[in-house]
């Protein structure tokens, strides 16, 4: 019973601010200038591991290692192109692309964590989750280096 109560406020509130009726003391409401897009930056989450020589024993750790040093080098080659595209684009064009940097991540986070869940409990879930942000990235890089292709050809 307490939850439906609850929920019913919440519920209330949401619907009050979303129809402008969260104003402020004097009734007056301000428009706010939309602040420039601005690019996200990739954050990971992880303590990089290193990556040993190729002729010494594959672990999982080893393994994991050099993923996580490939997702890195990957993460800033999107940034730059990312910035490079960027510079091109119009006012709209860099918050779409902005909007979609936002998403992608998102959605690379949540793709491979579905994807590291067919280990789950395991030591390759780690590893699992480290190749699949390798391959997404560079797929990634791909579609971003077009972008940047068709905006500075012509």
């Amino acid at each position: 019973m307490r939850r439906a109560v609850l929920a019913s406020a919440a519920v209330g509130a949401v619907a009050l601010l979303g129809s402008g009726c969260g104003s402020n003391a004097s009734g007056s409401q301000h428009s706010a200038t939309p602040s420039p897009p601005t690019l996200p930056r990739i954050h990971e989450a992880f303590t990089t591991l290193p990556c040993p020589a190729k002729d010494s024993t594959a672990t999982a750790l080893a393994i994991e290692g050099c993923a996580e040093q490939e997702i890195l080098l990957t993460d800033r080659e999107i940034e730059a192109r990312a910035r490079q595209a960027f510079a091109h684009m119009t006012p709209s064009g860099r918050r779409s692309l902005a909007a979609a940097e936002r998403t992608w991540l998102t959605y690379r986070r949540s793709f491979c964590n579905a994807r590291a869940s067919l280990n789950m409990g395991g030591s390759l879930a780690p590893v699992a989750f480290a190749q699949c942000e390798v391959d997404v990235n560079a797929s990634h890089l791909e579609s971003v280096s077009a972008l940047v292709r068709d905006l500075t050809s012509g």
